[in-house]
Order: C-alpha cells, then sequence, then structure tokens
C-alpha cells in the first residue's frame, strides 16, 4: 500500500522510481529474468541523494542519460505486514535521446503508449500514477520557468575553462584572476547548471576599461543591481557556452571574499555537500515552478554555514 504525499515532503527518501517519457511514449524496461516489463528504480545507495540515484537508475536499467529529472511525488510504501515502512520519490524523466543500454537486469527497453499487458507490478496502479502524471505534466503555471537541479557533472569544470578562455583573450592583464564559483564548481554537489564566475580586477579605476573589453566580445555591463564591488555583466551570442552568470569584482570585494570562502569550505567537506545537495534537490522537489521559493527553502542552510565560516555580519 501507498501513502502519497507532495514531492519534498519526505526525508529519509530510501528508494526512487522514474517514469521516462520519449516522444510522447513511456519508457518501460524487459526485465532480464522475470520476462515482464517495468520502469526503472532502485535503491538510494549510501552518500547519494535521490536525485544521484534517479540518474544513476535510470542509466543502469535504460541507457538514458539526456533528460531532464522532475520529481513528481513522495510517497510511504507500507508492505503488507503493516509495519515495514520505506519512503520513496518518483521522478519523471523527459528524456532528448536514448541512449545504449549498459549490462544489467534488463535485457532492452521498448516504447508504450500505456501500461504493457505485461506489467511486473499492479497494472491498475500503474495507470493510475500515468493518468497522475499526465495532468501534473498539463498543468505547468503559465509564464514559469522549471527550477532545474542537476546531480553533478563533472563537464561543468571543462564548461568553465572554455569560458574563462574566452574572457582571458579579451581582458588579458586587466584580469587578475577568473574564478569558477557557485555550486558548480564543487565536485559532487546537486546545481543549477549554469557557470558561476567571477573576474578579479585590482580595484575600480580599471573598470571602463574591463567594460569596454567585455563589450567587444558580446557582455553588456549591467551596473552592481545593488551590491557594492560586484559588476554584473549579461551577453549575447554565447550559445557555445554553457549558460552562465558573470560578475567583475574587485580583489577587495566581501561578495568576491563570501564566493571563495563558501566554495572552499564546500570542496572540503563532503558532509556538507551531501546535505547541501538534499536541500536543493528537495527545494526544487518542493517548488518546481517558484525561484524565489526554492531560494527561499535553501537559505536557512547557507545562512548556517555563512555563521561556521563568520561571513555574516553580527
Amino acid at each position: 500500500m501507498k501513502q502519497y504525499y507532495g514531492a519534498g515532503e519526505l526525508s529519509d527518501i530510501g528508494f526512487v522510481v522514474i517514469f521516462a517519457r520519449y516522444e510522447d511514449r513511456w519508457v518501460y524496461c524487459l526485465h532480464r529474468r522475470r520476462k515482464t516489463f517495468e520502469h526503472p528504480g532502485g535503491h538510494v545507495e549510501p552518500g547519494e541523494t535521490a536525485l544521484q540515484a534517479a540518474f544513476r537508475e535510470l542509466y543502469e536499467e535504460s541507457g538514458i542519460t539526456d533528460c531532464d529529472m522532475i520529481p513528481l511525488w513522495d510517497y510511504e510504501q507500507i508492505w503488507d505486514d503493516g509495519v515495514g515502512r520505506n519512503n520513496g520519490r518518483a521522478y519523471v524523466a523527459v528524456v532528448h535521446s536514448l541512449g545504449e543500454l549498459p549490462e544489467s537486469e534488463m535485457e532492452r527497453v521498448a516504447l508504450f503508449d500505456t501500461v504493457p499487458d505485461d506489467y511486473t507490478y499492479d497494472r491498475d496502479e500503474e495507470l493510475a500514477d500515468l493518468r497522475k502524471i499526465e495532468t501534473i505534466l498539463n498543468c505547468v503555471p503559465e509564464g514559469r520557468k522549471h527550477v532545474v537541479v542537476r546531480p553533478y557533472d563533472a563537464s561543468w569544470a571543462q564548461d568553465f575553462l572554455d569560458i574563462r578562455r574566452e574572457l582571458e583573450e579579451a581582458l588579458g592583464s586587466l584580469a587578475l584572476r577568473i574564478e569558477h564559483v557557485g555550486s558548480t564548481s564543487v565536485p559532487g554537489l546537486s546545481a543549477k547548471p549554469i557557470i558561476d564566475i567571477d573576474v578579479v580586477i585590482r580595484d575600480g579605476s580599471v573598470l571602463p576599461a574591463v567594460i569596454e573589453a567585455m563589450e567587444s566580445i558580446g557582455y553588456h555591463h549591467e551596473g552592481n543591481l545593488g551590491i557594492p564591488g560586484r559588476e554584473a555583466f549579461k551577453y549575447d551570442g554565447k550559445e557555445h557556452l554553457r549558460k552562465h552568470h558573470l560578475y567583475v569584482c574587485t580583489q577587495d570585494s566581501p561578495e568576491l571574499r563570501r564566493h571563495i570562502i563558501f566554495r572552499d569550505f564546500l570542496r572540503e567537506n563532503p558532509d556538507a555537500v551531501l546535505r547541501y545537495s538534499t536541500v536543493k534537490e528537495e527545494g526544487a522537489a518542493r517548488y518546481p515552478y517558484d525561484i524565489d521559493k526554492y531560494i527561499e527553502y535553501k537559505s536557512p542552510l547557507i545562512e548556517e554555514i555563512y555563521r561556521k565560516l563568520h561571513l555574516t555580519e553580527g
């Protein structure tokens, strides 16, 4: 028996299930031993978040890696004895391309318009879940973007290097250094797949030359947006690069100091990385189309770490 909850409402998620959708059809996997179809899923391993487990299980049982993973709901699985319980989280994977099935307990992948007749588990329950998913997918608030949080991707480090190379060519000695900051700069940390970059300059006297150099490669100055010592830039025509946020900071900028100390603390503390990843994933699950609520949800943990690192005033 299942007791359903909203996505992100339960903690201690022990397993995940993934309803994968490709070109308006459902992805099912034929179990090699049982000879019946089921969707990918499995246990969350020690040191792993629910989202990380979802991407891993999807790959291991279907070969799919190119997808968007959207949390659907949490549920408490109550076993037949009425005593055993386990918390699970369901995701829908919006698949962009199929992959090659690795060696696993699954024999092959197949696409269906609905639940296959030879489904491993309760077919009526599965049909009800698919109807529920269709309702969720058709109720995206107009004008709202999905808050996407993904497991850490090692390619983000190379994405930063690609962006840095272009900046270095334009800025030359105007930049003291160019720092990869934010969540994508921390190995193992779940993040929105957007690269955060701080270009460090000596002081405000070089800012006019920096603005001119940045303009020459398509970056446009937006001002400090209310944060002294940090100048924001937007850009045009950078489709060949990963989406990124770019700031120019003076070397004595308090904001730069916070970015570097916070990043380095996380890089050196895997337990904090796991905790922060979990909070970010739960925030994205609870508020999938409300970026302000997502930020509010993860803020208490950030503030706790800031206090520990003496990065807050007072």
